[in-house]
């Protein structure tokens, strides 16, 4: 009975990972693609033991989000389906966060997704070969990109960057930094030569994908991961708590708010605006922020003409924008005691790759306003990450110790055996 239980619950997640990419390909429409993955989140919900270990601080900051913008949508004349929407983020981001990473082995979750992104960035790599490729009416094409790269080759880059089954090479990026990382993760905990071969096609998507904030990521991730191994543990734990006062000091500074070099500001020419934008949403607001809207809608009014419609290209900038001083600390409080509770238990069994790429993340998001909370794919793997990173760090998982269980899943992802250790 508990294999039977263990297998549906395993079949369950992959039904998430999957409606996790439906929900954000551009050949389903938007709204059915958030109710296909809405619908997986409830299956999975439904037949969750809910035994995760629970962690005061961070459950509560968690809450004390959700409920901050429950109370902008109350004063703002409490609209059913804005309550509604609210309702359903906290579902899925519960689900995400706390129930997945608790009962889905952390090698199953990794390879599952690593799997699936691979099969995204091989029909992206298709399209940049030459190859036409349509999926339920909409035609996979590479999409034109051109950047300075400043200091770098002094120049401007342009030329054709793959999207994948995605609206833009933006949206594509972030998924395949999450591809790389995993599959380099799974080479080396199994050394099995199939990971080699996933991760050079990831990275290869990556690359052509022309995502500098997506490289950047990654690079960061990888140095942490090179210096853990090499035994500069003291050096990754400064790294990481480092990271995100870093960040939201670089911010502050090409936004305007800090005085601070003008490389920085040049560097980030093309996002200088909705950074700036952002802030004076924050402060036209009064500090309470726009509410749970869309964060586009958020910056509109204060966005030059060209920009109209952008998201902040920031998710800590996202999250003062429309949640307030509240909202955006509660949400660096977030990241930054992951980051603490991980460093906690360095070396003590928690895999270097969960540190190494929230730091990622973290990095990500400086760029890019995909946040903890959402529909959209990169939303969803960020979430379960934070999830497992929470949860390795307070003892649910010890992959040195675990017991092998038969509650393993064969066949489906992959060719190694998923175990988890059971809950006491």
């Amino acid at each position: 009975m508990d294999k039977l239980k263990s297998s549906v619950r395993y079949g369950a997640f992959l039904f998430v990972a999957i409606a996790s990419f439906v929900s954000t390909a551009i050949f389903v429409d938007t709204t059915v693609g958030n109710l296909v993955l809405g619908i997986a989140i409830l299956i999975y919900a439904s037949i969750s033991d809910y035994k995760f270990v629970l962690d005061r601080l961070f459950i509560f900051v968690f809450f004390a989000i959700f409920a901050w913008y429950a109370i902008l949508i109350i004063a703002g004349g409490g609209a059913l389906d804005s309550l509604f929407r609210l309702l359903s983020y906290l579902i899925i981001s519960f689900v995400c966060i706390f129930l997945i990473p608790s009962e889905i082995e952390f090698s199953y979750f990794t390879r599952t997704y690593t799997w699936l992104i691979t099969v995204v960035v091989v029909v992206g790599l298709l399209t940049k070969a030459g190859f036409s490729t349509t999926i339920l009416g909409s035609e996979i094409t590479t999409v034109p990109y051109s950047y300075n790269m400043y200091y770098f080759v002094g120049d401007s880059v342009s030329g054709e960057a793959i999207r994948s089954i995605f609206s833009n090479q933006n949206t594509f990026a972030p998924i395949v930094f999450f591809g790389a990382v995993f599959s380099l993760f799974l080479y080396q905990k199994y050394r099995y030569h199939g990971y080699i071969i996933l991760f050079g096609l990831n990275f290869i998507g990556l690359y052509f994908s022309r995502s500098r904030s997506a490289m950047l990521a990654f690079f960061v991730t990888l140095i942490i991961y090179i210096f853990y191994i090499a035994g500069w543990h003291r050096l990754v734990a400064v790294i990481s708590i480092g990271s995100i006062p870093g960040i939201l000091t670089i911010s502050a500074i090409a936004s305007g708010v800090l005085p601070g070099p003008i490389y920085i500001t040049e560097v980030a020419a093309n996002r200088v605006n909705l950074w700036e934008a952002s802030v004076e949403a924050l402060f036209d607001s009064h500090f309470v922020g726009a509410g749970p809207v869309a964060s586009a809608d958020a910056i509109e009014p204060f966005v030059p003409e060209q920009n109209q419609g952008a998201t902040p290209h920031n998710a800590f900038l996202a999250m003062f924008a429309t949640g307030g001083l509240i909202g955006g600390v509660g949400y660096v409080c977030l990241f930054f005691y992951t980051y603490v509770v991980q460093i906690r238990k360095l070396g003590s069994g928690i895999p270097i790759v969960l540190i190494a790429i929230t730091v990622g993340i973290a990095f990500l998001q400086l760029f890019e306003a995909y946040l903890l909370f959402g529909f959209t794919t990169q939303s969803v793997l960020i979430a379960l990450t934070i999830g497992y990173a929470i949860q390795f760090s307070l003892g649910q998982w010890d992959e040195e110790k675990k017991i092998q269980r038969n509650s393993h899943c064969t066949g489906a992802v992959g060719d190694d055996r998923a175990v988890r250790r059971g809950s006491e």
